[in-house]
């Protein structure tokens, strides 16, 4: 009642008014005129009140809106004056800037006639001068433009990155190399183009040294761990080749240094021994990344495709010792022990023994949970797996002797030339188990006062080469079977010889041979794994692991050269032209092919690693159309489907289908070039730089521990000075090396690698003398033999 009404309530109001008057209508009587005045009264007291309100919300509201006015004009005069104040300091800064222009262009003037003046005085001093100043910035733009390129080749080919960076390592050696030994005055002057040229060129092969050793680190081609290990070796010997290299070059730029006051033969001679070395390293590296991509998987017997039987794993064996509690008492007599009866001296006897017994009991348990007899424990069961595995490979080969080879040769189920197809060399590599397995056997009679293998292995490791040609020759083993299980009689007899047991059929004895080489590294890495370092065998475990390794390395190499050959011989046999084309070669290596069109017809292309072969399609023989060299070859894929190549005879189009063909086939043309050009370029600065090498020198060497560097000494003086006082030879007797070389490892086992050109052909050697065989007395089986290198 004492708060004004909103128009709402008082239609709200009048509303209710009605009802009412229509309620007493309704019921027959008449609205009490005192109600009805009432409700007048208030509704005129309420439109009062509200008309107040309305007034004062009203004058309230012009109160505030000229407050507000007053604040905008304050506000609009505050802002007219930064204006002001911001063009006053802009023409301030405008005059300010004239001013540092023309400074600027008063000294760019003086110092652009002080060039034009010094450019006058060289060109006056050497004709020559700008010309080479010239070439050196376009190799500069050039060497810039490879290294953009080589960033844009890096998201599309791991390979391909690879051998650019490569490329440019070899040839930023190659102008380090001709820049210090040429006059080197223009690198002491650090305002010299020169100097700035030859700054950029050292810090760009720092650059790519490094991001070489990066990209290999990274294994991304998922390479078998042999081969990635000499990748990893090969690397590391050049980041330590160009640290030593660029150490070099960067005193050419001191004036005073010992290499700038050398005569330019003399530092010609340095630098490019320095160079030649990574050079070779390079082209070493280029071999096994080549092989390594080819190969797809790496090797072709790597541990993850061994397929051997399963064998239980060597888990530890639990030692559960209860231990009582023992309550200990001490007693000390007050008299001598003679003064005591029979039965108290018997007593004290029995006590000491029980005494006795406990501790040694205790030492018994203490030993029997440590890890030196958990290690022990597992050596012993790797031994004997070793020798059970041999007598079950040796029973599995004489049985696919007796069982299949002889009968099998006896009977016409089968010619003697399908016969010798199937089972390849078995003969021989039976008769060297049969060696190996009796060695085997009279170690075993010896243990445990004698439980050496190593040194079984050690002399068994080179004859296992014999699997080479077993090895090589299983795909066709494998064709061959398949051919003769076409011959109904032939597979009932191999069923009736199997007698139901699957692992006694032919082909899964067959394979043993196959997979047992692989088997021997498996086991001897899981026996050095579980054998002590100061025990004897470790030593012998370790070289002959590394010599099985090597094994199945070489094994692997041949297995591909012989896919790489037969290859090629397929291809030759399938081409006809009207000039014989000659696709077998020994450095020649088959990337892949495809179906394509050429020149508007059906056409089929090989490619190779130094050419494209493009034929005619046809069966069975394909006519030659054309054969394209890598020499001065490009290739771009111009749409998608189509790919381009682009030479010093024109340019040609091919077209593939689908097109993620057409992409991959340009990929693998364009890193076989790369790869080629690289190679080239690597025997070209090989053969410069040993045109003048003629007889026997140290390119470099190493001795240290060479899988660390921090442990590796430069030795190369050391032993470039004994080249020249044995007369062009280097002749070292076996010993330790303390009195002739520094010691960087003490106490370590250290090796001695040799990088040496003969006549102009550079070899790498690695000889291993370990200094630590003094100490274990065993000088005859760990040391190596006199190292003898002569001219």
């Amino acid at each position: 009642q004492h708060q004004p009404l909103s128009q709402a309530q008082l239609r709200a109001d009048r509303r209710f008014d009605m009802k009412l008057t229509n309620r007493f209508a309704t019921e027959g009587a008449q609205t009490p005129t005192t109600v009805m005045d009432t409700r007048q009264e208030q509704r005129s007291s309420w439109q009062e009140h509200f008309k107040v309100n309305q007034a004062a919300e009203e004058a309230a509201r012009r109160k505030q809106q000229a407050l507000v006015d007053a604040q905008m004009k304050a506000k609009t005069e505050e802002m007219a004056q930064l204006a002001e104040i911001t063009e006053k300091l802009a023409q301030k800064e405008k005059e300010l800037q004239d001013k540092i222009d023309a400074a600027n262009k008063v000294k760019m003037a003086a110092r652009l006639a002080e060039l034009k003046d010094f450019a006058s005085q060289v060109s006056s001093a050497d004709s020559n001068l700008e010309a080479r100043l010239k070439s050196e910035q376009e190799e500069r733009d050039k060497a810039q433009v490879l290294q953009d390129e080589e960033a844009k080749k890096m998201a599309k080919s791991f390979f391909a990155s690879i051998i650019s960076t490569a490329k440019i390592i070899a040839k930023n050696c190659k102008r380090v190399g001709d820049m210090t030994g040429e006059n080197n005055s223009d690198l002491h002057d650090s305002t010299s183009i020169s100097y700035s040229f030859f700054q950029d060129v050292v810090s760009n092969l720092d650059k790519m040294a490094k991001r070489l050793t990066e990209m290999i680190a990274t294994n991304i081609l998922q390479i078998d761990d042999s081969v990635f290990n000499a990748l990893g070796s090969h690397a590391s010997m050049l980041a330590a080749g160009i640290s030593k290299l660029l150490a070099q070059a960067r005193q050419c730029t001191d004036p005073t240094s010992s290499i700038s006051l050398m005569s330019p033969d003399d530092r010609t001679k340095l630098i490019g021994q320095l160079s030649l070395s990574c050079t070779y390293t390079i082209k070493q590296l280029l071999t096994e990344l080549v092989a390594a991509k080819l190969s797809e998987a790496g090797t072709v017997l790597s541990e993850d495709a061994v397929e051997v039987e399963a064998r239980s794993a060597v888990g530890e064996v639990k030692v559960e010792v209860t231990r009582k509690a023992v309550v200990r008492h001490s007693f000390t007599p007050t008299k001598p022990l003679s003064a005591y009866s029979p039965k108290v001296k018997c007593l004290s006897g029995f006590l000491k023994k029980v005494a006795v017994r406990a501790r040694w009991r205790n030492v018994v348990d203490e030993y029997a949970t440590s890890p030196a007899s958990k290690s022990l424990r597992h050596r012993s069961k790797l031994l004997e797996e070793v020798l059970s595995t041999e007598e079950t490979y040796v029973a599995g080969l004489e049985l696919l002797l007796s069982r299949y080879y002889e009968p099998l040769k006896a009977s016409k189920m089968a010619t003697e030339a399908e016969v010798a197809v199937v089972f390849s060399s078995l003969s021989t590599i039976y008769g060297f188990n049969i060696q190996l397995q009796k060695a085997l056997r009279a170690r075993r009679a010896e243990f445990p006062s004698k439980s050496t293998l190593g040194d079984i292995f050690l002399e068994y490791a080179p004859m296992m080469k014999l699997y080479v040609d077993y090895v090589n020759r299983f795909d066709a083993s494998l064709t061959m079977q398949e051919e003769l299980q076409k011959r109904p009689q032939f597979v009932s007899w191999c069923e009736a010889q199997a007698q139901g047991n699957q692992a006694h059929s032919l082909s899964a004895l067959l394979i043993l041979p196959v997979q047992r080489c692989p088997r021997y590294e498996l086991l001897l890495r899981d026996l050095i794994k579980f054998t002590p370092d100061e025990q004897l065998d470790h030593a012998l475990l370790v070289k002959a692991h590394k010599k099985v390794q090597e094994v199945n390395k070489y094994i692997n190499t041949k297995k591909m050269e012989a896919e790489v050959r037969t290859k090629l011989i397929e291809i030759q046999k399938c081409i006809e032209a009207a000039v014989p084309v000659v696709i077998v070669s020994p450095s020649r290596m088959f990337v892949s092919e495809c179906d394509c069109t050429y020149e508007g017809k059906p056409a089929h292309m090989f490619v190779f690693n130094d050419e494209v072969v493009l034929c005619k399609q046809g069966s069975p023989k394909m006519k030659h159309i054309e054969t394209v060299h890598y020499n001065n070859l490009a290739v771009s894929t111009t749409t998608p489907g189509s790919l381009c190549l682009v030479g010093p005879e024109g340019r040609k189009e091919i077209t593939c289908d689908p097109p993620a063909l057409c992409t991959q086939i340009a990929k693998d043309i364009h890193e076989s070039i790369e790869a080629f050009a690289l190679n080239i370029l690597l025997d070209d600065n090989i053969h410069s730089q040993n045109h003048h090498r003629i007889g026997f020198t140290i390119v470099t060497a190493s001795w240290g521990v060479l899988k660390h560097e921090e442990k590796v000494a430069d030795v190369t003086d050391i032993l470039l000075k004994i080249v020249k006082e044995q007369g062009g030879s280097l002749y070292l007797k076996k010993g330790p090396k303390k009195a002739i070389f520094p010691n960087p490892a003490p106490g370590k086992r250290k090796q001695l690698r040799i990088m040496y050109s003969n006549n102009g052909d550079v070899e790498t050697l690695t000889y291993e003398d370990e200094e630590k065989a003094a100490q274990d007395h065993v000088q005859q089986q760990r040391r190596c033999g006199d190292l003898d290198l002569r001219g």
